[in-house]
């Protein structure tokens, strides 16, 4: 009864909190450079499209290197202005607009995390490891509910009420449910590779590297981000 009753509020809270990545992905509608710099390619493309695709890519990067001499609280508020302002925005954006409807709502604890995969090789024969290589998808998202004490390099330290919140997906929920998603986004769905030129098979795992804010988060904080974003509150 009492898992139950846990997993009906972790339900309720994930629920609560796509309806939170919702509304600011309608509130912030945005162009996202990357996608449109993966068009490319793929037909013909003219070349006053391609000087778009360099200009919003540029506009992008120069916020970012405006925002890397800030506080962790002030990259966060002055990236969602930029974004609401320029309507242009990728994963690091969208984290930071995430992060802004959180505290604009009141909530502390989210964290702002990063998704790379672990390939383990092992001999096909004896199983032993051989290999193993980190690849960092420079993908990044919002976390809630991370467990105290969390291993980036252990998903099971996570906790099980973890909520993932990755507006540029447009998808919420819990652990299981977005590795399955990275998967398919990221590996073709593909989870391991059976190399028999080599003798290998190789898995690949994802985990998740975590980012945490650099000072207190006070009620003026809050504030700050309830008055600025008003749009984003539910």
């Amino acid at each position: 009864m009492i898992k139950k009753v846990v997993q009906n509020t972790l339900c309720a809270e994930i629920r609560q909190m796509d309806r939170l990545m919702r509304k600011a992905n309608s509130a912030y509608p945005r162009i996202s450079p990357y996608r449109v710099s993966h068009r490319v390619g793929k037909k013909e493309i003219s070349p006053h499209y391609i000087d778009w695709i360099n200009k919003i890519g540029s506009i992008v990067d120069a916020q970012r290197a405006k925002d890397s001499s800030k506080s962790f609280l002030d990259i966060i508020f002055d990236s969602t202005i930029a974004l609401r302002k320029n309507k242009l925005g990728d994963c690091a954006e969208s984290s930071s607009l995430i992060m802004s409807s959180l505290l604009s709502n009141g909530y502390k604890d989210g964290k702002i995390a990063r998704l790379i995969f672990e390939a383990e090789a092992r001999d096909l024969a004896t199983n032993q490891l051989v290999g193993r290589k980190v690849f960092d998808t420079t993908h990044e998202f919002v976390v809630r509910n991370l467990a105290d004490g969390a291993i980036s390099a252990e998903p099971k330290s996570y906790g099980k009420n973890l909520i993932i919140i990755d507006a540029w997906e447009g998808f919420c929920g819990n652990l299981q449910e977005s590795f399955k998603r990275y998967y398919d986004s990221f590996m073709g769905g593909m989870r391991e590779w059976i190399n028999t030129d080599a003798n290998l098979k190789i898995t690949y795992k994802p985990k998740f590297q975590f980012f945490n804010f650099d000072s207190r988060i006070t009620s003026e904080d809050l504030n700050k981000f309830k008055d600025g974003f008003p749009e984003l509150i539910i």
